[in-house]
């Protein structure tokens, strides 16, 4: 196996064949397709990697003494940034992967390819890989009397699942309703450009999940839009993570944009019809 920065340098050359940026858009997509699947008992809160502008699921694990890195989502662009990641530290050990500064990753210029909530996806994805690397090198060190592959892959991943453990049971530490209630009111101040009613109460708000998670409370809202066409799409979603920064108990936004189900004109409640004369 090739070492972590000559994969990165082959990543870069890879790139570097496309002079347009969409092409190398495009090419990104391509590796999402190429994503193996990942097993549905993976796609769980432990393994879901908060911050992505759509749903990232990273599972590590160790085999002999080396960390592999398995990866599902629903997007193809961020299923093939997670690729990319999973080319790059996939198959070495935590000392190689600590000891590769992150800031070697700006030689793929990504930053000049992917918006800004793709880049702090991309972020939250290598803090997750470093943050494992990180539990597994403490238990290879610490943990003697078990077998390199299961000190390292069952004491780190207990790791992470301790700590969910532990925010699960400190749940009733944080008002779930207050916050869905200032959530909601934040969202009932962000108006569709097409329709002069606000998204939450148009019903492009699908779905707002709040959880204590590593002791931070993550929101995760799913909304969708009264066309896949919107041009201001991303200027809506951007309004709604804003709405994070405006409640103080909210740790973490994640917002996915989907259009499934698709939205209809039956979604708006009835005020809201006789309101705009569509009764």
């Amino acid at each position: 196996m090739i070492s972590i920065q000559a994969e990165i340098d082959l990543l870069h050359n890879e790139l570097e064949l496309f002079d347009d940026v969409m092409d190398k858009y495009e090419y990104i997509i391509e590796l999402g397709k190429q994503l193996l699947p990942l097993q549905d008992k993976y796609k769980t809160m432990l393994f879901k990697v908060q911050g992505c502008q759509s749903q990232i699921w990273l599972h590590p694990y160790v085999e002999e003494g080396k960390i592999y890195f398995e990866a599902g989502g629903d997007a193809l662009i961020a299923k093939g940034l997670v690729d990319i990641l999973i080319r790059i530290y996939s198959g070495h050990s935590a000392k190689e992967i600590l000891e590769t500064d992150t800031a070697e990753l700006k030689e793929l210029h990504l930053s000049e390819i992917i918006s800004s909530g793709r880049q702090n996806g991309i972020a939250s994805m290598i803090k997750r890989i470093y943050a494992f690397a990180k539990e597994t090198s403490a238990s290879q060190t610490t943990t003697a009397s078990f077998t390199e592959e299961t000190s390292a892959s069952q004491t780190a991943t207990a790791s992470f699942a301790k700590e969910t453990s532990a925010s699960q049971t400190a749940t009733a530490s944080f008002d779930e309703e207050l916050i869905r209630k200032k959530i909601i009111s934040g969202l009932e101040q962000i108006y569709d450009p097409e329709i002069p009613v606000n998204i939450y109460t148009l019903g492009l708000i699908y779905k707002i999940d709040i959880i204590l998670f590593k002791e931070k409370v993550c929101c995760y809202i799913e909304m969708t839009l009264t066309s896949p066409a919107c041009p201001v799409a991303e200027s809506l979603v951007e309004q709604v993570y804003n709405v994070s920064y405006l409640i103080e108990e909210i740790d973490e936004m994640n917002v996915e944009l989907v259009f499934e189900p698709p939205w209809s004109p039956d979604k708006i409640p009835y005020e809201a019809k006789l309101e705009l004369g569509l009764l």
